[in-house]
């Protein structure tokens, strides 16, 4: 891991981040595979989807991992 700095705000840098990945239609693929392996859906907790662990805090991705 690296440290990044911008003189971009926080949210918007995420707001932008996010916007990448869902036109690479990230949690469609989730979604697909989930529906072919139901198994996968119970490997990240009730509520995270594959976007959130993009922006995550570091200390909430530990616990995920």
């Amino acid at each position: 891991m690296y440290r990044f700095e911008s003189s971009t705000a926080p949210k918007e840098l995420e707001k932008r981040y996010k916007a990448i990945y869902a036109r690479a239609g990230i949690q469609r693929k989730w979604d697909k595979e989930k529906r072919s392996c139901p198994e996968l859906g119970l490997t990240l907790p009730l509520g995270v989807t594959p976007v959130d662990l993009l922006t995550m805090k570091y200390e909430k991705l530990v616990e995920v991992y």
